[in-house]
């Protein structure tokens, strides 16, 4: 027979003894406060792993430094997970990882005492105190509906009974087409989050619009994971108009019950700490040299959390900064690979501040200069400052 467990993660020994069961993708694995599996240990970051469950099964999309698999240690990009698989996060943080697919017990065959063997009766027909074939034919279409019953029964059981067939399993081609596809969709999702701030609602619907229709008419629009991947990006798209207070359009309404992304699977360069050390050292650099601080005014936002998850991005939004002291910000901060975009080029948002100014209204016009800045130096768009 078989018996049936759930993906999960479990620690190892000097670590206290836990399982985690992979009810949530992304999961986070980390020494933070909102982690799916808190690992509490010096050596853990507060995020330190981030899993992502596909059709063929889970992968880790993004980690900290020095995580090894099975003493191997990982240089960037996806992974897929196996059976049996020993993550150490650090020295003395191990986990192993069960994929949950079904596992074969054998049970010992059970013996069977024997049985003496009974002598065979002969069969006669009974005296029939009436004529047999009075009752011939009626007791055989009663056998026959009770037959035929039960064969019903049993296959109506058999067809209600049956699991539901598991979706079909993405290969390595279409797995590299949809980080490919999910690349370009939070691209246009994350101008969208730029325009709504600025007030452009229009526009930010069509970048929102773009960006889903970019997976759901694909080739890969029917596989159960997209499908899923889709209603956690219009929930995530949800919470940033309704953190702006503005009514969420119904053609981007998620299902109910659809979990908002908490940070995107594709892989990162910087871990959520790492990222916070080298903004740190921008700052402090950039302030050496002008005598002036850099105010940081945009942090963990919606949009940030769904895209880059909690302490991945910043915005930098100035009007006092000299074309100088900027192009020394966006050097610094691409030397400690940190990724800079700036939205200061978008024509749709020059457009809606030089509006905004003409009929007289500043306080709607945004800023000069909008930079923004994630841990995601390997991804390029027509923001990105190269």
């Amino acid at each position: 027979m078989t018996e049936l467990a759930q993906p999960s993660l479990s620690t190892v020994a000097p670590l206290s003894p836990s399982t985690f069961v992979l009810d949530a993708s992304p999961f986070v694995v980390g020494r933070g406060r909102d982690a799916d599996a808190r690992v509490d240990h010096p050596s853990v970051a507060a995020e330190h792993l981030v899993l992502l469950r596909r059709a063929d099964g889970w992968w880790i999309a993004s980690h900290a430094a020095a995580v090894q698999i099975n003493g191997t240690p990982l240089q960037g990009g996806t992974h897929k997970l196996l059976r049996g698989n020993r993550i150490t996060l650090g020295a003395g943080a191990v986990l192993t990882f069960d994929d949950g697919v079904p596992v074969a017990v054998e049970r010992p065959p059970m013996a069977r005492p024997i049985e003496p063997v009974a002598r065979r009766r002969r069969w006669r027909l009974p005296e029939w105190t009436i004529a047999p074939r009075a009752l011939l034919l009626p007791g055989s279409i009663a056998l026959a509906l009770v037959l035929i019953g039960g064969f019903g029964w049993n296959a109506w059981r058999e067809v209600t009974n049956r699991p539901a067939q598991s979706p079909e399993l993405m290969s390595e081609s279409d797995g590299i087409a949809f980080d490919s596809l999910f690349a370009v969709t939070l691209d246009h999702i994350e101008r969208g989050n730029v325009l709504l701030e600025n007030g452009a609602h229009d526009a930010a619907l069509r970048e929102f619009a773009t960006g889903l229709s970019t997976l759901s008419t694909s080739r890969l629009r029917k596989n159960a994971y997209v499908l899923e991947r889709l209603d956690e990006l219009r929930a995530s798209i949800g919470e940033v108009y309704r953190s702006r207070r503005v009514a969420v359009p119904p053609s981007l309404a998620a299902r109910a019950g659809a979990r908002q992304l908490r940070g995107q699977g594709l892989s990162s360069k910087l871990s959520p700490d790492d990222f916070s050390v080298a903004l740190s050292t921008v700052m402090q650099q950039f302030s050496a040299m002008f005598a002036k601080s850099i105010v940081i005014t945009g942090r963990d936002h919606p949009e940030h959390l769904s895209l880059y998850g909690a302490g991945g991005a910043v915005d930098v939004r100035a009007r006092d900064l000299a074309p100088d002291q900027v192009a020394f910000l966006i050097k610094s901060a691409r030397e400690q690979g940190i990724r800079v975009k700036d939205f200061s080029r978008d024509d749709v948002l020059r457009a809606q501040i030089a509006a905004a100014m003409k009929a007289g209204l500043a306080d709607r016009a945004g800023t000069g200069l909008h930079l923004h800045m994630d841990r995601f130096a390997d991804r390029l768009d027509r923001w990105t400052v190269r």
